[in-house]
This record gives structure tokens, C-alpha cells and sequence, in this order.
């Protein structure tokens, strides 16, 4: 039986990025897993090298499909999957050869509905830059209400008291598959950006127990030349995108008064990455006066409008000081500071 399926959407992934990827996979020490190669309409060579270990290895099961997106393409292999758990592996990253050993291990023994597990992160050439792990091999549980709600709140960035936890992203985890199932959790297929986040959002929320073990068995790829570095003309309907199914979220489970402050972490940063990705990045070419423009036109817009209202004391004076100026929309200031950094 396959314990564990390893889901790994695959969409124009440099060959000796997904060569290391899938190679790290069929080489664990654990040797009982479902591989889900999901080839996301890739127009380059990745479809036919899946392929090719597919021949070579039968626990890889490769899908095509045409384009349709890393949640699509997530959604697609937990259908096909058919281990106990599920794991998410990213194509451009790889794993430590005894991690899903390890991991299963734990997860066999203790039950929770998520197992989390620490990492390390590496340059665009292999490089190692930081150990994201606690450093002294414990092991923690979450169940409590209380422990819950700062899972939550680091997913939301408002609480980094669990870092190095990441709990915002998919992989990193291994979670039990009857639990996605029981409750219908998966990806939002329209999701441009964060796509993880509320995705994780559902997931911890509906977790009865969630494992953390400090082993760091995944090995993540710090590219600076990903999607979220790239310039997007179109960012601001795509972070309104991202508040409205966050607050969407936040309604149906945290309505209080008392709980605005959950919005606020993501809020600000999607105003942050409005003004990198679209006002001030290097592509824009916008003049001095257009950036002024379109700064004051962000902070004006109803769903960043909603962010800063619902804005804590408490909030501004744990967090950066350019917080502070878009707390009070100071739109000049705010496009003279990005221009000095960005020179």
C-alpha cells in the first residue's frame, strides 16, 4: 500500500530543477509512495522528462493536462492520490533522503490531522543560506483553542511568535488525506496570488490536532526570479482578489469586533506588494506624479480602505514604520521613500 502520495505540479521548471525534485523523491529511504507528477501544460520539455521516470519508476503516476494553474494542478493530484497522507513538493525544490522516513513515522504514531516539519533554504545555486528549524529536535502539539488561533495568526502574519514555523505555505507538511477529504478542502482555482495562504487558512482551521516535528527535510529554493518578484500591471484587482476571500474566511469564522486584527497582516502586505509589483517596480516607468497617482489611488480603494480602518495600535508598533505612513495615507512620502530605495 502507498502511505504517503507526493503531489508535484510541474509548469516550466528548469530540467535540472525538476531532475534533482523528482530524483530526491524516489530515492527516500521510505520507500512505500504515491508520486503524482502533475504536468500543468508545460510548453517545454517537462511533460516528456516526467514521462521519463514514470518508465522508470512505477509509483510515479504522470497527469497532462493543459494549463490551468499551480491550484488546479494541487487539486488535481489530491483526486488522483491514494496514500493515507499527502505531501506537497514544489517542482523547483527537493527533499532530504530520510524525510518522509522520519516524518511518517511520527505521523503514524501520534495521528494529528496536519504534521508540520522545519526546513532549509538555498540560493538559485545551490548555496545554503539558514536552517529554518527550532535547532533542538522537539516535537509540539496543537490542540487547544488558544494554540488554534496562533496557528492562524502566523498563517495571517499578525503573530511570528512560532517562527520558524511556515505555516502559510504548502509544503512542509504532511497531511492526512481522509481529513482533506471529510472536509472538501482544496485549493481556489482563480487564485493568482496567496493562493497557499487561504488555502492553509481552511486547513488549520478545520485540524483537530497539528504535529510539529523539528527535523528539516525540505529544501527550498529561494529564486529570485519567481512570479512574485515579476512586474504586474494588473496587481491591484489581483490582491483584491486575495482580501476578499480572506475576509471571506474571516466572516464566516471570526466576525468579532475584537478579531479585526486578524486582517491586518496580510492586508498591509498586499498594499506592499501592490506598490513593488505594479506603482514602483523597475518595468513601470511611471513618472514621479504617476506613482503619487496610483499610490493614493491604492490606498483609497475600498478593500485596502477596510484594511487601514480596522488598523490596531498594538498592530503599528510591532511592525515596520512604512506601516505607520500607509496607516496615514501619506502618499508622498510614500512614493519619495520607494524611489530613494528602489535608486
Amino acid at each position: 500500500m502507498n502511505e504517503i502520495s507526493i503531489i508535484v505540479p510541474v509548469y516550466s521548471i528548469q530540467e535540472t530543477y525538476l531532475r534533482r525534485c523528482i530524483e530526491s523523491i524516489i530515492h527516500q529511504s521510505f520507500s512505500s509512495l504515491d508520486i503524482l507528477l502533475i504536468d500543468d501544460g508545460s510548453p517545454d520539455n517537462c511533460g516528456n522528462i516526467c514521462d521519463e521516470y514514470a518508465k522508470q519508476d512505477n509509483r510515479i503516476r504522470v497527469v497532462h493536462q493543459t494549463n490551468q494553474g499551480v491550484s488546479v494542478a494541487r487539486n488535481v493530484g489530491i483526486n488522483h492520490a491514494k496514500g493515507d497522507w499527502i505531501m506537497f513538493v514544489d517542482a523547483d525544490d527537493w527533499l532530504d533522503k530520510k524525510v518522509c522516513e522520519e516524518i511518517f513515522n511520527k505521523a503514524n504514531e501520534h495521528k494529528p490531522d496536519i504534521l508540520n516539519f522545519g526546513y532549509k533554504i538555498f540560493n538559485e545555486n545551490d548555496n545554503f543560506i539558514e536552517n529554518k528549524t527550532y535547532g533542538d529536535s522537539r516535537y509540539i502539539t496543537f490542540s487547544t483553542p488558544k494554540q488554534k488561533r496562533q496557528l492562524l495568526e502566523r498563517v495571517l502574519h499578525v503573530n511570528m511568535s512560532l517562527s520558524p514555523l511556515n505555516l502559510s505555505v504548502p509544503w512542509g507538511k504532511l497531511i492526512k488525506r481522509q481529513f482533506l477529504i471529510e472536509h472538501e478542502l482544496i485549493y481556489i482555482p482563480n487564485l493568482v496570488r496567496m493562493q497557499d495562504m487561504i488555502f492553509c487558512l481552511y486547513l488549520y482551521q478545520n485540524a483537530e490536532t497539528v504535529h510539529y516535528i523539528d527535523y528539516p527535510g525540505y529544501y527550498y529554493n529561494k529564486n529570485n526570479h519567481s512570479a512574485c518578484a515579476k512586474y504586474n500591471s494588473n496587481s491591484v484587482a489581483v490582491f483584491e482578489d486575495v482580501l476578499s476571500n480572506m475576509f471571506n474566511f474571516l466572516e464566516m469564522y471570526y466576525p468579532d469586533y475584537n478579531d479585526r486584527y486578524l486582517c491586518l497582516g496580510i492586508g498591509y502586505l498586499s498594499i506592499m506588494e501592490c506598490f513593488r509589483l505594479q506603482v514602483f517596480h523597475d518595468k513601470s516607468r511611471l513618472s514621479f506624479i504617476q506613482q503619487y497617482r496610483e499610490v493614493r489611488k491604492i490606498l483609497n480603494n475600498p478593500l485596502f480602505h477596510k484594511i487601514i480602518q480596522n488598523t490596531t495600535i498594538g498592530f503599528l508598533k510591532n511592525n515596520r514604520k512604512l506601516y505607520f505612513l500607509i496607516y496615514c495615507k501619506f502618499s508622498f512620502i510614500i512614493t519619495t521613500l520607494f524611489r530613494i530605495k528602489i535608486r
